[in-house]
């Protein structure tokens, strides 16, 4: 739905937007870590810091940095939600708010449309 509507407002070919869709996706999934990072250790600078880490490694090991165009985003929304579902998930052990837990279930029935794959991160990453 996302590649459809993205074509759409920018005019352009579904194809070219295939192409397109992990540049704009790429800066989401860092944010995502960002807030990750900080609910895990509480601390805005050492978020900062797992942020550009995880740019970095990206960019070396992967080869995979935020301004390139790859034809392939089947691994990002896994990148993107599952730091954002832990997040939820953490927040919920911290305060006990029920909205919290709900949101977790629902980012991975997210991910579990995405791919089983998906799945088997959260579930690994949740339970270890």
């Amino acid at each position: 739905m996302a590649l459809f509507l993205l074509a759409y407002l920018a005019r352009i070919s579904a194809v070219q937007a295939w192409t397109y869709l992990p540049a704009f996706l790429m800066p989401i999934t860092t944010l995502a870590f960002f807030f990750l990072a900080k609910q895990l250790f509480k601390n805005i600078e050492t978020a900062l810091l797992s942020a550009i880490l995880f740019i970095l490694y990206h960019g070396v090991y992967n080869r995979f940095w935020v301004w390139q165009i790859v034809g392939y985003f089947g691994v990002l929304p896994n990148f993107t939600l599952l730091p954002v579902s832990l997040a939820f998930f953490f927040q919920y052990l911290s305060s006990r708010k029920i909205k919290y837990a709900w949101l977790t279930v629902f980012l991975g029935f997210i991910m579990v449309k995405t791919g089983i794959m998906a799945l088997a991160l959260l579930l690994l990453s949740l339970f270890s």
